[in-house]
């Protein structure tokens, strides 16, 4: 399992942290230009921003090609 996080304060990566996975930094693989995960499972934590995703999360989900 993959979990993909994105974290501003430190909570999202606590409870990202909870789960028996692997976990990957959204911001990095963006730098990375990595946008192809693949995996049994993925998940994704991120804060909730004005009753939607921040939009670094929305921009990453848009340009990846996850497979699960």
């Amino acid at each position: 399992m993959i979990i993909l996080y994105f974290t501003a304060s430190g909570n999202c990566l606590a409870v990202a942290k909870r789960f028996d996975a692997e976990l990957l930094s959204i911001p990095q693989l963006i730098r990375e230009g990595k946008y192809d995960i693949e995996d049994d499972a993925i998940g994704i934590v991120y804060p909730v921003y004005g009753l939607t995703a921040p939009e670094i999360v929305k921009r990453f989900i848009k340009n990846c090609h996850l497979k699960a």
